[in-house]
């Protein structure tokens, strides 16, 4: 989990009220990384990623819709419900919100600062995948895609008070699409354990994120 290190932290001068959700198996470093920050949050509110049948197949149809399918599936009365009770519950100074999908939850916070971390803007990624595409049928359909997430982002990124990208390509994409977005490129940075550490010379470097 990448913002791990930013959480804790942030933990050091704030008190810090997580909600979170764990998607469970196939995503352990997740579930550890939640299970971590019951030792230094002042809160954690964790709601269980649900993949039901009526899920997938609403998903499927509201693509045709050009409403993106991971955003669908992480679609959560429950999680809605976490920041609901957040909010009544504790003095919230700022929210931050993680990764595309969740963008949608900025509604919940009317009313307090927001920032988004994006992570991947996905209307870059997205083109990126519609170029490569080699067949009319990968085409049209990263084409879909691609419009779709501009569409989300449009929407709820500019609900935010400032975005966090990690390059100048993701800004430029975002505000492309959103001239009023307010952007500010937040490289990502790593400590690296001792064990990484070589002693003498080595005859490769590899580096690895």
């Amino acid at each position: 989990v990448s913002a791990l290190g930013l959480l804790k932290n942030l933990a050091l001068s704030y008190k810090l009220h997580v909600i979170a959700m764990d998607e469970g198996k196939g995503f352990e470093e997740t579930s550890r990384a939640i299970k971590d920050m019951g030792e230094w949050a002042a809160s954690v509110q964790v709601v269980h990623f649900q993949m039901t049948i009526l899920k997938r197949l609403s998903a499927k149809l509201l693509a045709f819709l050009f409403v993106p399918n991971n955003v669908v599936k992480h679609r959560s009365r429950e999680f809605r419900q976490a920041c609901q009770d957040t909010l009544a519950k504790y003095p919230i100074d700022l929210a931050i919100v993680q990764f595309p999908q969740m963008a949608q939850y900025v509604e919940e916070f009317k009313g307090v600062p927001t920032v988004m971390d994006v992570q991947d803007a996905q209307s870059v990624s997205q083109f990126r995948d519609y170029a490569a595409s080699d067949s009319l049928l990968a085409k049209c359909l990263a084409l879909r895609n691609w419009l779709s997430w501009i569409r989300y982002e449009r929407r709820y990124y500019g609900m935010f008070d400032h975005l966090f990208t990690v390059s100048e390509q993701d800004s430029y994409g975002l505000t492309l699409f959103n001239p009023a977005a307010k952007t500010t490129v937040l490289p990502r940075c790593i400590t690296l354990p001792a064990y990484c550490c070589f002693s003498g010379e080595p005859e490769f470097h590899i580096g690895f994120m």
